[in-house]
């Protein structure tokens, strides 16, 4: 487990060859999976988004590696609105 829902959010992942699922819990402990990052994506994504919390509890589904980066640097830059916010804003429109 990367990350528990609710909780505070300290560093953020690029993942490259690794994949992140995130679950939604239940009340009474189930839980269902929400959405899957791998290479294209990042977990902390709530941070951009005016949040300093997860909503879903992330989990490692496939091991392999990942870029870690302290949370406060990364919301600090993109505070900035230079070149880190543009690129994380950017869709890719085929």
């Amino acid at each position: 487990m990367m990350c528990e829902a609710g909780g505070l959010l300290q560093q953020v992942y690029f993942p490259t060859t690794s994949i992140i699922s995130f679950l939604y819990v239940m009340q009474n402990g189930a839980s269902t999976e929400i959405a899957v990052v791998g290479n294209e994506g990042i977990l902390g994504i709530s941070l951009f988004m005016g949040g300093e919390t997860t909503s879903s509890r992330a989990v490692v589904q496939s091991a392999g590696h990942a870029y870690r980066l302290q949370a406060q640097l990364l919301k600090d830059e993109f505070n900035r609105s230079g070149p880190v916010s543009v690129c994380c804003c950017v869709t890719n429109k085929h």
